[in-house]
């Protein structure tokens, strides 16, 4: 699952989003190749929202290493010799129960989204004291 940025089309704000689908799903199968695919309990979610740059004011393009990064991500997940790891941010590789415990929900920044801010547990006043001092 990959969440793409938005106005990567002239012709609609909203954005895109990819499903890959291997109709494949036997557990510790190998390819036709000999290779073994990523654990098959698993959803990958990547979060390529943030990714590519303006071309004008409307039109979002997505670079080469966007475009790499993607793809870099998805290869180290499906063949688990690319030395893969979450990336809080950018991808997550979410267990069938994850995804079950979130209704079912396949949006990619509910799993890959950034970790939540830590609290320096400071009170406010004191806070904005600081910050005006």
């Amino acid at each position: 699952m990959i969440a793409l940025p938005i106005q990567l089309s002239y012709s609609t704000l909203i954005p895109g989003g990819l499903w890959l689908l291997d109709g494949d799903w036997r557990s510790g199968t190998a390819s036709d190749d000999g290779r073994q695919h990523a654990c098959r309990s698993e959803i990958l979610f990547i979060d390529a929202r943030h990714l590519g740059h303006m071309v004008d004011r409307t039109h979002r393009e997505l670079d080469d290493d966007g475009i790499k990064r993607i793809a870099g991500a998805y290869h180290a997940w499906r063949d688990m010799h690319g030395g893969y790891e979450d990336k809080p941010g950018f991808r997550k590789g979410a267990s069938l129960e994850e995804v079950l415990n979130h209704d079912h929900t396949l949006i990619s920044g509910r799993y890959a989204a950034a970790e939540p801010h830590q609290d320096d547990s400071q009170p406010f006043p004191e806070m904005m004291a600081r910050f005006a001092a």
